[in-house]
């Protein structure tokens, strides 16, 4: 055979076995485009393998960029008899990790490699790839979706010059016919998978969706009836399949069926409506519904669609509930006038005890006076001389008398304070003067006692306060330790300044008898004695320290104690340098008032808890000038109140209050879901021992105690605000 005709011979081969491929890719591309959606892998596999066994490929494979357009994944790999598969290195590999390959099908050119060994130094990742997965020659075309590239369709071969290099064009086609199909099962799973969800859900939920049309003659005819309908209704679901007017006939309830008409010729009309009536079941129960339909328009035709809900349940709330809004307005009412009779009740009391106490008054201190008038003309001798028992006898009585009009005072003072009608006259004070003078009136009975009494006062205070009140605060005190403390003791009065709290503390101390820390919580209440047996050692009424904790609070003061029993005790009062005169009349109502910087609505609520009208003032001017909104309750359960309505930022909570405590205000905060995370501050004018403690057991956040330096409140409350 000559050259001619060995080339003549080849060339007739190839152009057979191209005939051959192009009939090959034909089929394939006519299987792809009438076989199922569901069939979608089997094909490819048949289609790689029946290709790389004609053109005598080792491996072929269909790989796809993700999402991010750098990940190339492995979709179908076929591989000839004994050859193990190569996709596997490269699946979820990026593509820069072969730049040289990329770039090209990027630009949507093939690649065909006759021989891995010469390829150009740029394909340098390239060639170390092949020559470790022994590939010698190498077929890639790109594959094009939708303008972009998708991916790559390759086969390869461990042989030098095996692959056909004129293919690319029709393996094109066929990667492009791949990506296509594989796309159309994805998208037709997707929708299989859509429409599996939706009778999911509409099996899963007990409302009934109706969808029907309305044609220009306005007849209806229904599309989709969801099987709930059934157990709605307790018709079977045929009924409304086949007939559109069974609902609007026989299943809404008669008394309604006007309405409902009203709204089917609202929807008839193109508005979506929605209303609320009742259906009678097929076993004769009644129960209420939403009906909500909503309009669409396609063509001639309009569509309604919409969703029928049982709202039986809600609507038997909704009557239980004006039920019972109707037996608490009747209640309201009722509880009102009773009210109205005990406010007039009360202020019949008041009035009786206001009487009562000016004709106490008048009636004790007429003959007081007497008493005392006569004593002290005894004491002069204007009758005659006494002899020494005499006079020890006259001293007694004018002792007794005195005793009794200082005990008369304070009934007066705390009836006065307890009405509102004590007012403070805030003047510099000296202290200096004040110490002695509340000193002189102890020395007589420290002297009969041989008790030491020792008065301290720290150099450069400057105080303003209501005097008398001040001397008042300290004799009651000094009497107290006086009264406490056994022959031979010692009582001192310490006065300093305190910085911290901008205040001055005035500590009373004693080396008396001590107080527990059981009985610390009761000194302070009215006629409360420790030693209440008939046959007490100690007088009194009870009334001493009560007068003092409230005089020290007019000043917006504190008192704390601490004691020892058997050792001693020290109540120090700590009054601020510049106390407010509460003859001014704050314009507070006694209803809630949420004060706030006009132009700020982003401050932070505080919710301010306190009975003092002075205190209120103080804090609330404060706490404004720094920014925060402020609302106001006056006693532990409006700050309940006001605290579920309000949901504050931070409570400040004063703990002596009327109607309800501070400590048990608190505890209910604690105990309402919503509020357990409210930082609560607890604010108070006594500091006994444990004080502290019970706070903290109750559920707040923080204590301070009065006087409490403004600068260092706004600090605990941007501790606790951020």
């Amino acid at each position: 055979m000559t050259v001619q005709d060995q080339i003549h011979a080849e060339t007739e081969a190839a152009l057979q076995n191209r005939v051959r491929f192009e009939k090959l890719i034909a089929t394939i591309l006519t299987q792809f485009l009438e076989m199922p959606a569901d069939d979608t892998d089997g094909a490819v596999m048949f289609a790689l393998q029946s290709i790389g066994t004609t053109i005598g490929a080792d491996h072929a494979y269909i790989m796809l960029l993700e999402k991010d357009g750098v990940t190339i994944r492995k979709i179908h790999e076929w591989c000839a008899a004994g050859v193990q598969p190569v996709a596997s290195a490269l699946q979820d590999t990026q593509i820069d990790r072969f730049p040289w390959l990329f770039d090209r099908l990027k630009r949507f050119e093939p690649v065909s490699i006759a021989t891995a060994d010469k390829l150009p130094p740029e394909a340098a990742a390239e060639k170390t790839f092949f020559a470790a997965n022994n590939i010698q020659s190498l077929v890639v075309v790109p594959v094009v979706y939708g303008g972009t590239l998708a991916g790559c369709l390759g086969f390869d071969s461990a042989q030098p010059h095996r692959l056909p290099h004129d293919v690319s064009p029709l393996l094109k086609i066929v990667g492009e016919m791949f990506v296509s199909t594989l796309e159309r099962s994805r998208i037709t799973h997707a929708l299989h998978q859509s429409e599996e969800n939706f009778r999911q859900v509409v099996n899963s939920i007990s409302d009934h969706i109706y969808f029907y049309a309305v044609n220009k003659n306005d007849e209806r005819t229904n599309l989709y009836i969801s099987p709930n309908v059934a157990d709605l209704t307790g018709y079977p679901i045929e009924n409304f399949q086949n007939d559109w007017s069974f609902w609007p006939r026989i299943v809404i309830h008669p008394d309604d069926q006007a309405a409902a008409a009203l709204q089917a010729k609202k929807l008839g009309q193109g508005q979506s409506s929605e209303m609320e009536y009742r259906l009678v079941r097929a076993d004769g129960e009644i129960i209420w519904v939403r009906d909500s339909g909503r309009v669409e328009f396609s063509g001639d035709e309009m569509l309604v669609y919409g969703v029928v809900s049982d709202v039986t349940e809600r609507k038997m709330a909704q009557q239980a509930l004006a039920d019972e809004k109707a037996r608490l307005a009747q209640r309201v009412q009722e509880r009102t006038a009773e009210l109205s009779l005990a406010n007039a009740e009360l202020s019949r009391a008041a009035r009786l005890k206001d009487e009562f106490l000016a004709a106490m008054s008048h009636e004790l201190r007429t003959p007081l006076n007497a008493v005392l008038g006569m004593s002290e003309a005894l004491q002069e001798q204007v009758y005659g001389p006494l002899n020494e028992e005499q006079r020890e006898a006259v001293n007694r009585i004018e002792d007794s008398g005195r005793h009794l009009l200082s005990l008369i005072n304070d009934i007066l003072d705390l009836s006065r304070i307890e009405a509102g009608k004590m007012e403070l006259q805030i003047t510099p004070v000296d202290v200096d003067v004040i110490g002695q003078v509340s000193r002189h009136f102890i020395d007589r009975e420290a002297h009969g006692k041989r008790i030491k009494v020792s008065v301290n006062v720290e150099p450069g205070i400057k105080l303003k306060a209501d005097e008398r009140r001040l001397k008042q605060i300290l004799v009651n005190l000094l009497s107290n330790a006086v009264k406490f403390t056994p022959e031979g003791g010692q009582v001192g009065l310490d006065i300093t300044n305190n910085p911290e709290n901008d205040a001055v503390d005035f500590t009373v101390w004693d080396t008396g008898i001590g107080i527990a820390a059981e009985d610390a919580q009761r000194l302070f209440k009215p006629f409360v004695q420790l030693d209440s047996r008939l046959s007490r050692r100690y007088e009194g009424t009870g009334l001493g320290l009560t007068l003092v904790y409230r005089m020290v609070e007019m000043h917006q003061g504190g008192v704390r104690l601490e004691s020892e029993v058997g050792r001693g005790s020290r109540f120090t009062v700590s009054l601020p340098r510049e106390a407010r005169s509460n003859q001014i009349q704050w314009d507070y109502p006694q209803t809630r008032k949420t004060m706030n910087k006009p132009d700020d609505t982003s401050s932070p609520l505080i919710l301010l808890a306190e009975d003092n009208e002075a205190n209120i003032a103080t804090i609330s001017d404060y706490l404004l000038a720094k920014g925060f909104n402020l609302t106001v309750a006056r006693d532990g359960a409006e700050a309940l109140e006001r605290a579920k309505e309000d949901h504050p930022a931070l409570i400040l909570m004063d703990i002596q209050m009327p109607v309800m405590d501070g400590l048990e205000a608190t505890r209910h905060v604690r105990s309402e879901a919503g509020l357990q995370d409210i930082p609560i501050i607890a604010l108070t004018a006594l500091a006994m021992p444990g004080d502290r403690e019970r706070c903290m057991e109750a559920g707040a956040t923080d204590y301070l105690s009065k006087p409490v330096s403004l600068k260092r409140l706004v600090e605990v409350i941007q501790k606790y605000l951020g």
